[in-house]
């Protein structure tokens, strides 16, 4: 029968084996390597035994650590490439010229959402959620891409997807994109109800955002109908999503003048 001591040493070279097939850098001598990402398992007591079970530890350190660097870099890219976003990756907040008081208010508002998610984060709970909606061309998508490719340097997995695309697909019987939007761990929907919903794709958005609703699944959301508009499209999607929002809601006025595209 092995002692302890020697479970646990199997344990550790059956890591190191496994850590090293993943091309890890470092060495440290907590977690292993750059490919634990911070994570390792401990053997478990359990009956008057020592077990080796999968009980995942969490290096508190691990989102600092320099060891870890590496593997962070590698994620964040593979999950950039992975988001959808493409052109869209290389918009930031700052870059939103506000010149007018109206874009001061929208701008503010991401910043804060960005700082309300840092805090959720800190604390481990759910984020709000976020949904710019109104006049065409004002910098919505900007924002919110903005928001996402923040989200994505954080190593945090985002989806983006247009409405229209999503609605084509279903149009079309074919649900794949609708289920990697559910299930996706931030969701970016650009261009919400920007075609007219018929009843196949009622039903899907309102599973979609009742899914995302009932699991405190991140999601971020623009639109250029009005809010009264959305309401009179879909009473029951929209209330879901400005419960999320808690507070992070911005109706842009359709106006002369606000759309930068015609300028």
């Amino acid at each position: 029968m092995q002692s302890v001591s020697e479970i646990i040493q199997k344990q550790n070279e059956e890591n190191k084996k496994y850590l090293k097939s993943k091309h890890c850098q470092s060495d440290c001598d907590k977690c292993m390597a750059a490919g634990a990402c911070g994570i390792w398992e401990k053997p478990a007591y359990y009956d008057g035994k020592y077990l080796v079970a999968a009980t995942k530890v969490f290096c508190s350190k691990r989102n600092d650590c320099e060891k870890l660097s590496s593997y962070r870099s590698e994620w964040i890219e593979k999950n950039k490439k992975n988001s959808g976003l493409k052109d869209l990756l290389n918009k930031r907040i700052n870059d939103f010229v506000a010149s007018d008081p109206w874009q001061e208010a929208i701008k503010k508002m991401a910043v804060n959402y960005i700082a309300d998610c840092k805090n959720n984060f800190a604390e481990h709970m759910p984020c709000n959620w976020l949904m710019f909606l109104g006049q065409s061309g004002c910098g919505k998508t900007h924002l919110c891409s903005g928001i996402s490719n923040w989200l994505l340097e954080q190593n945090k997995r985002v989806l983006y997807v247009r409405y229209i695309e999503l609605s084509n697909s279903i149009s079309n019987f074919d649900y794949s994109l609708l289920e990697r939007a559910k299930h996706a761990q931030i969701l970016y929907l650009d261009d919400l109800f920007k075609s007219s919903a018929n009843r196949l794709d009622d039903k899907a958005i309102f599973d979609l955002i009742d899914y995302r609703y009932n699991n405190n699944m991140q999601t971020i959301i623009s639109c250029e109908r009005t809010s009264q508009e959305m309401i009179d499209i879909n009473e029951a999607v929209v209330g879901r999503i400005v419960e999320k929002c808690n507070g992070f809601f911005f109706e842009i006025e359709k106006e002369p003048g606000k759309n930068y595209r015609l300028n």
